[in-house]
């Protein structure tokens, strides 16, 4: 479930910055690596050439643009291409979504769609 407000949330902010709907089969969501600091990691090298843009500023506009249309993102960071969102509790409705995101990107990052 929260995934698909990431999605929704991402689509939205893309669109509006660079006024073209990025394609959704390309969007994919992963549990953020350890050594950096995120829950979920947006890889955006796939919206490079609709954007116009290079990976880090192209993630870093899309960061911005989240957090301003969405409480659920606390912060971000971008290392290159990788937007990596942390997600807040206070702008999720539910811890429901949380966990369910939680069990999600768990079962993605082991393959186990």
């Amino acid at each position: 479930m929260l995934e698909q407000i990431l999605k929704q949330l991402f689509i939205d902010a893309f669109v509006k910055l660079y006024g073209k709907e990025p394609s959704s089969q390309q969007l994919s969501f992963q549990k953020t690596r350890p050594e950096f600091e995120g829950d979920v990691t947006v890889v955006v090298f796939p919206f490079v050439k609709t954007a116009g843009k290079a990976p880090d500023v192209l993630a870093k506009e899309l960061g911005d643009e989240m957090m301003r249309e969405s409480e659920m993102i606390a912060k971000f960071n971008v290392v290159k291409g990788f937007l990596n969102l942390v997600i807040s509790v206070i702008g999720c409705h539910s811890w429901r979504i949380i966990i369910l995101m939680i069990i999600s990107v768990e079962k993605r990052s082991r393959g186990n769609q």
